[in-house]
Order: structure tokens, then C-alpha cells, then sequence
């Protein structure tokens, strides 16, 4: 597959994720195109400030695996994760309480 092809992968889903949740109050700690940018690890939070309480335990319920990292979530885009995976994770953060 190589490494060009993974990288380009990630990029086109983490600007999925990015403009989805854009719309609903989420933003990146870094947009994908800053110096020192990995477009494969996003780390996400709020507009509004800190995480919804239980968010790590709804995601996991809902079957998505990320972590957390200085009270931001942390999304880790792999080869074989796609649209799907990221149109999931939208819909379960647009799903919590605010």
C-alpha cells in the first residue's frame, strides 16, 4: 500500500471528522495542516470547554475506541477504519448531553 497511500487515508478522514464535527461544536487542538500536524492522531474538544461527563464510556458502549489527553478527546485514525467509522463517531458525539 505504502506510506504516501496511508498518510493521504488518513488525511481525507480526519478532514471528514473535522468538518463534521465543526458543525456541531467540536474542534481540533491542531487543524491537519499546522506545522507538527500527524493527521492520523486528532485530538478533539469542545467550544464550549470540557468534555461532557461519561463521554469515554458512551463512545466505548458504542463500540469506538479513542482515549483521552489533557481533558480533550484523542482519535487515532488507522488504515483500516473509513467513513463509516468516522460518520459513527459524529453521530455519537453529536448524541451526548451537553
Amino acid at each position: 500500500v505504502g506510506a504516501a497511500a496511508i498518510s493521504g487515508h488518513a488525511e481525507t478522514l480526519g478532514r471528514h471528522l473535522i468538518d463534521g464535527l465543526r458543525r456541531i461544536g467540536w474542534r481540533p487542538f491542531r487543524d491537519l495542516d499546522a506545522a507538527g500536524a500527524a493527521r492520523h492522531l486528532i485530538s478533539l474538544g469542545r467550544e464550549e470547554g470540557d468534555l461532557p461527563a461519561g463521554t469515554l464510556s458512551r463512545l466505548t458502549a458504542a463500540g469506538i475506541v479513542c482515549g483521552s489527553r489533557g481533558g480533550r478527546i484523542r482519535v487515532s485514525l488507522a488504515p483500516y477504519n473509513d467513513g463509516t467509522d468516522i460518520d459513527a463517531l459524529i453521530a455519537a458525539l453529536s448524541s451526548l448531553p451537553d
